[in-house]
């Protein structure tokens, strides 16, 4: 949260970081489709917070 809030780390690339674990079960098991679902969902609220965010501080050139 922080890492992206002050620009050092995009939310797309926070939202990957996060998610290294369930890569890996992915890679060793296979999809789950539910489970895929829902990290679907928290990467489209990512992704919006972070829009949210760009346009409520009026600082064009933040980088996420």
């Amino acid at each position: 949260g922080l890492a992206t809030i002050n620009g050092r780390l995009s939310a797309e690339d926070a939202f990957n970081l996060s998610r290294i674990d369930e890569l890996w079960q992915i890679e060793q098991w296979g999809v789950d489709e539910e489970a895929q679902a829902v990290s679907d969902l928290k990467y489209d609220a990512i992704m919006h917070a972070q829009e949210f965010f760009i346009l409520s501080s009026g600082n064009k050139s933040t980088i996420f």
